[in-house]
């Protein structure tokens, strides 16, 4: 009987620890990205590459902050020939998309960073159809916010015929952006410019809130098994 009695104990005390931490994760944990769009979205000093310091033909851009890729909507690891570091020859709109730019295909694009950052935003060149993602992910792979052209306020569309850019960022309430992805609807044909950026920094191993629950789950549970064994030790030592 008491050793049911223990063992209840221990059950409604793991319980109650974990519920605990689930709430403190609801109220202190990540909340969603907000989206922006203008480079006037950001609070924080920013880094900005506009590809002006890579070579015209350049495929893979990267620095010692991030890398950035493309590859073909239909064929997944395939990157368009066509997509490199290019000279666009005049300026469009001043800040957002001028000189050289990366694109120009129907492709889905991808800057992944050696870290994490809080806020980030680029200029992405004549989206013209509704359904092109920009995605926010953190260093887990879980989506922290997207937004959708010409449906999404902050990603809006021109007329067809490459007259059009704009610049659509995210700030988050902690650096933990590691990934971002442009994924280019059918038909619909981008390039991207003045990747702009908050500070780098290191990324998280294990959220707080997930090394908690891991560390108290296993105590309590070690816990339970020694007293579960402890008549075992006991006729083991007599």
């Amino acid at each position: 009987m008491v050793y049911e009695e223990k063992k209840s104990s221990v059950y409604t005390a793991l319980i109650s620890v974990l519920v605990v931490l689930w709430f403190s994760n609801l109220a202190t944990g990540p909340v969603h990205a907000v989206p922006f769009n203008g480079t006037g979205g950001f609070s924080l000093s920013t880094t900005t590459l506009d590809f002006e310091s890579f070579s015209v033909g350049t495929a893979q851009p990267s620095n010692a902050d991030l890398s950035i890729s493309a590859e073909l909507p239909s064929a997944p690891g395939v990157q368009p020939s066509s997509v490199f570091v290019r000279s666009q020859g005049f300026t469009q709109i001043a800040g957002i998309f001028e000189g050289q730019y990366y694109g120009f295909d129907g492709a889905n694009y991808y800057i992944q960073f050696n870290g994490v950052v809080q806020e980030f935003g680029m200029g992405i060149f004549d989206p013209n159809f509704a359904g092109n993602v920009l995605i926010a992910y953190d260093a887990f792979g879980n989506e922290l916010e997207r937004v959708t052209s010409d449906t999404d306020p902050e990603f809006p569309t021109g007329i067809a015929g490459g007259s059009f850019s704009t610049f659509v960022g995210f700030s988050r309430a902690t650096a933990d952006i590691n990934r971002i992805e442009l994924l280019s609807v059918s038909n619909d044909v981008l390039g991207i410019d003045t990747l702009t950026y908050s500070s780098l920094e290191s990324t998280p191993s294990v959220s707080e809130p997930g090394s908690a629950i891991l560390f108290l789950g296993n105590l309590i549970g070690l816990q339970f098994i020694r007293r579960r064994n402890r008549p075992l030790i006991k006729s083991l030592r007599a």
